[in-house]
């Protein structure tokens, strides 16, 4: 008779291993389909973030950025000649794990760069597109990436200089942390 509460034990257990299994499937998944995005022309101070398979809240995404990930990151240039509007981009993978401090610095160095090799007169905007797995394939999405952008007008310069103004003056009159 002992013998079967030991078989229903291992059951349980088994149903444990496969749940946590199941979960750490889920993690992965929502990981890899979660994206954040900025740019010039987008007025909100802080990173948009989306997900077309799940519901992601904020405090999921704040939970997400606080954790140290490996990163896919698109560089975006969006370029008007008057003639043609077209967009540029760079691509780059983070294959160690970084902070949300360290992912933060490290795209501003990519950002200042990228922006220095462009030729300035024809940039209306530039902005970013990142998700938290270095082994998501950006360039496959390419054109997706660029019609989310759209809908914030990145080729319209007046749109990137007055959203731009915005984010200043938001950020002037938030209150600063206390050190």
């Amino acid at each position: 008779m002992q013998k079967k509460p030991k078989k229903a034990a291992r059951k349980t257990s088994g149903n444990n291993t496969r749940a946590a299994r199941n979960n750490q499937r889920l993690r992965d998944d929502i990981r890899r389909t979660t994206f954040f995005m900025h740019g010039t022309c987008i007025i909100s101070p802080g990173a948009e973030v989306g997900n077309p398979k799940y519901r992601i809240t904020t405090a999921d995404a704040i939970a997400l950025l606080n954790r140290k990930n490996t990163w896919a990151i698109m560089l975006l240039a969006f370029i008007d000649t008057g003639i043609d509007q077209g967009t540029k981009t760079e691509l780059h993978t983070v294959e160690h794990h970084m902070t949300r401090q360290q992912i933060n610095q490290h795209i501003e160095a990519l950002q200042t760069h990228y922006i220095a090799q462009q030729n300035l007169n024809t940039v209306c905007s530039v902005g970013f597109f990142m998700v938290p797995d270095h082994t998501v394939d950006l360039a496959a999405t390419r054109k997706d990436i660029i019609r989310l952008f759209t809908a914030h007008n990145p080729w319209d310069r007046a749109h990137t200089q007055t959203a731009t103004l915005i984010r200043k003056l938001e950020n002037d009159l938030m209150p600063q942390e206390a050190a």
